[in-house]
């Protein structure tokens, strides 16, 4: 979780106004060029994840958690600068 959320705000930092689900989008290329695939369950071993599906499809508290990363990010960004 900790290299997810970092990986969100290293690209959120570096992407001009990026939407929760491009940022899906992005996530989801890394896992499976890591060779993650959609499975019932989160399991590492198998390489399985259940929210490997369009953003569209994601459960609500998914995108919601998305979508606030991403304004946490604006808002830190904006301070920076």
């Amino acid at each position: 979780m900790k290299a997810a959320t970092l990986e969100a705000v290293t690209w959120k930092s570096g992407t001009r106004s990026p939407s929760p689900a491009a940022r899906h989008r992005q996530w989801m290329d890394e896992k499976s060029k890591a060779g993650w695939k959609l499975g019932p369950t989160k399991d590492a071993r198998r390489k399985t994840h259940p929210l490997m599906v369009p953003y569209s499809q994601l459960p609500e508290v998914e995108r919601r958690k998305d979508a606030l990363v991403s304004a946490v990010v604006r808002a830190l960004a904006g301070r920076i600068q």
